[in-house]
């Protein structure tokens, strides 16, 4: 299978257009346009096996579950630290002068 045949395959089973394709790839829509044109005519071009293979990685993930957050513990605010100085060992170490 070549990388246009990967493309559409990627197209087809993820209910993708060619703008989110060019979204994903941070590539024009006339680009994937070119990549999805039959050889030998007008402007098509090889899709790179990079692109094709960061397409791949970037819907996979997609579908991917987010982890479970293990209980116990939150989230932290923005610009709070998760070390608390009155812990041993947490903070900063212990200097001698």
């Amino acid at each position: 299978m070549n990388n246009r045949e990967r493309l559409f395959d990627l197209i087809v089973r993820y209910s993708l257009d060619r703008r989110d394709v060019a979204e994903l790839l941070s590539v024009t829509r006339e680009t994937v346009d070119h990549w999805l044109q039959p050889h030998g005519t007008g402007h098509a071009e090889e899709a790179p096996t990079m692109a094709v293979e960061l397409l791949e990685y970037k819907v996979k993930d997609r579908d991917a579950k987010p982890l479970p957050v293990a209980s116990g513990f939150g989230t932290l605010e923005d610009n709070e630290s998760p070390f608390h100085p009155d812990e041993p060992g947490l903070g900063l170490p212990d200097l001698e002068l």
